[in-house]
């Protein structure tokens, strides 16, 4: 009797076990994964290309030449260069500060008249570049932001009569300024992404004896001084 017990609890012991082991697995699934939204934040390093126009301004102080008082001239100059910085992401504020350098041939001007006398005068220079600081919005993928600073280039100013009296001016232009400036970024990946930036350089007016040709100075004055514009398209790689 006590046999056939032991025999019977060891059958359904057996046969649950089975049992058990043909139902379906209730294993727990995994989390989904959730990247983590793009950040702005960190170093960056970059190429950037536009068109650049020069406008020179100049003013006759003694009025030794009539109706010549802040004329404007201007030319437009392609330009190539390259952008560093640091930008942080914190929600949607973006700041940063960043440093950029544009070469190319930043030049206006040309011969012009003011009654009898011709003169051609000119601002030339092959730099322009800023430190700036920055302030603008950001999502995951697109940046708007303003910028501001210091500007600098290593402009020149010449000055040449052309109506044969030879009197003419070398000098240098001013070498630091200030910039503003709009732009947009938009990422192509987490670490790099394409912009635009229009800007405006601001320098001030430099005051220039002339001189005759045999090098003796006039006792005439000439105010001239230039700003620039810039329509920049950028990559970027940041790190």
């Amino acid at each position: 009797m006590l046999k056939n017990l032991l025999s019977g609890v060891v059958f359904c012991a057996l046969s649950t076990a089975a049992f058990a082991a043909d139902l379906p697995s209730r294993t727990k699934a995994p989390a989904p994964v959730v990247e983590a939204p793009a950040s702005w934040t960190g170093f960056y390093l970059g190429v950037q290309g536009g068109v650049a126009r020069t406008s020179l301004k100049y003013s006759d102080l003694d009025y030794w030449y009539s109706g010549v008082n802040d004329h404007v001239v201007s030319g437009y100059n392609p330009a190539l260069g390259l952008k560093a910085g640091y930008d942080f992401n914190s929600g949607a504020l973006l700041t940063g500060v960043g440093a950029e350098f544009s070469f190319g041939r930043f030049k206006g001007g040309g011969e012009t008249s003011a009654g009898d006398p011709t003169y051609d005068i000119r601002s030339k220079a092959s730099l322009l570049g800023s430190l700036r600081g920055k302030l603008g919005l950001a999502t995951s993928n697109v940046a708007l932001f303003s910028t501001a600073g210091l500007a600098f280039s290593n402009a020149k100013h010449s000055y040449d009569e052309t109506d044969g009296s030879g009197q003419y001016s070398r000098t240098n232009g001013k070498h630091v300024g200030w910039v503003v400036g709009v732009g947009a970024d938009y990422k192509l990946s987490a670490k790099t992404s394409i912009g635009v930036e229009l800007s405006h350089y601001q320098f001030g007016n430099e005051t220039h004896k002339l001189f005759n040709p045999d090098g003796s100075v006039r006792d005439t004055r000439w105010r001239q001084g230039e700003s620039y514009e810039t329509l920049m398209v950028s990559f970027t790689q940041r790190f």
